[in-house]
């Protein structure tokens, strides 16, 4: 009597029979028909490799590449600025562009912005204040209402950010 043996992985999934043919072949049918029905699952990274690789991340922008880790220093929620723009409605916006770049975080919120604004040297008793006014601009979308709010950078924001870093870049040594 014939005898198959059969050993398939696909992706994290792994299949091993041994038997008659019509055995292996229906087993192996019915392995093949519930892997097709599993969701495709995708694996995050480890934190550590997502921060390597997004300190060497580039800001790409009018054909012009920024590293926005001269102006940045990443401690785990809290993302703050080795060097102070003009002003903390400035420095306001560049936190929450790099809450949006080290951390991928597009719903930010007033404490994330008021600590990373603490560690850079700005003392603001309220962040809420300088962000109503970069929403009233149109640079800043507000979702929620009061200690719930988070904020969202607008397409307008994260472009007035993106040249304000670069400013800032250019006036480093």
């Amino acid at each position: 009597m014939d005898t198959y043996r059969i050993k398939v992985k696909i992706g994290n999934h792994e299949f091993e029979a041994e038997g008659s043919p019509e055995i292996v072949k229906e087993q192996f049918a019915s392995f093949k028909e519930m892997i097709s029905c599993i969701p495709a699952q995708t694996v995050a990274p480890p934190l550590e490799l997502i921060r390597n690789n997004i300190s060497n991340q580039q800001l790409i922008g009018d054909q012009e590449s920024v590293s926005l880790d001269k102006i940045f220093r990443v401690e785990n929620r809290v993302i703050s600025l080795t060097a102070l723009p003009g002003s903390i409605l400035d420095a306001t916006l560049l936190t929450m562009l790099g809450q949006r770049h080290f951390r991928n975080n597009d719903s930010i919120t007033g404490a994330e912005v008021k600590d990373g604004l603490e560690q850079s040297g700005y003392r603001p008793d309220r962040v809420d204040r300088f962000i109503d006014k970069l929403t009233k601009e149109g640079l800043v979308m507000k979702i929620g209402i009061g200690k719930g709010s988070r904020y969202r950078l607008t397409n307008q924001g994260v472009a007035r950010a993106d040249s304000l870093a670069k400013d800032l870049i250019a006036t480093l040594p």
